[in-house]
């Protein structure tokens, strides 16, 4: 069994959509959706399309055994905050390189998230290229990161995990 998982984010990395399971369980729950909806991306959808996609996709990703998570990130603002709070202590660190210390953490967090499900391959939208899962498999686009992208909206009830002050907490100790 192939163990694979998907991720897309939305709005510049405020959330982060993520599933996981079965390669087999991925295929068979993209095939169902996309042949109801044709288009899986939540922003081409019209609100009431995006509703019943996303009302769906939990019943069949139930059905079939796939896990998903909402990881709150809201990076820009956390990136922000810790910029200020950097400059009110005298550093002159660059705004640009919180922002890469930050992407790193994240990168941590969402690996162990990964690693602690036993994931062998990860599907990533193309606005994740910038993080690096080392030792597993990295494919760009497919059928489990269109799915992800139903996972990243808010419109979908799914398990959601705030990271946002975890984050913010960790960074301003390493900083």
């Amino acid at each position: 069994m192939e163990v694979v998982a998907g991720m897309d984010s939305s709005g510049n990395f405020k959330y982060i959509g993520i599933v996981i399971g079965d390669i087999s369980a991925i295929k068979r729950l993209y095939k169902r959706l996309k042949n109801k909806y044709q288009k899986l991306h939540m922003r081409d959808l019209y609100a009431s399309k995006r509703r019943g996609l996303a009302r769906d996709f939990r019943i069949e990703a139930s059905r079939l055994g796939v896990e998903s998570l909402r990881i709150k990130v809201n990076l820009s603002e956390v990136v922000r905050e810790l910029w200020e709070e950097m400059k009110r202590k005298g550093s002159r660190r660059s705004k640009r390189a919180v922002y890469r210390l930050a992407l790193k953490e994240l990168e941590s967090l969402l690996y162990n998230i990964l690693i602690s499900r036993k994931v062998n391959s990860v599907y990533i939208d193309r606005e994740l290229q910038c993080l690096e899962f080392r030792g597993l498999k990295i494919i760009l686009e497919g059928e489990a990161s269109e799915l992800a992208d139903v996972v990243a909206h808010r419109v979908t009830r799914v398990v959601e995990i705030d990271l946002s002050d975890y984050l913010y907490k960790i960074l301003l100790k390493k900083l």
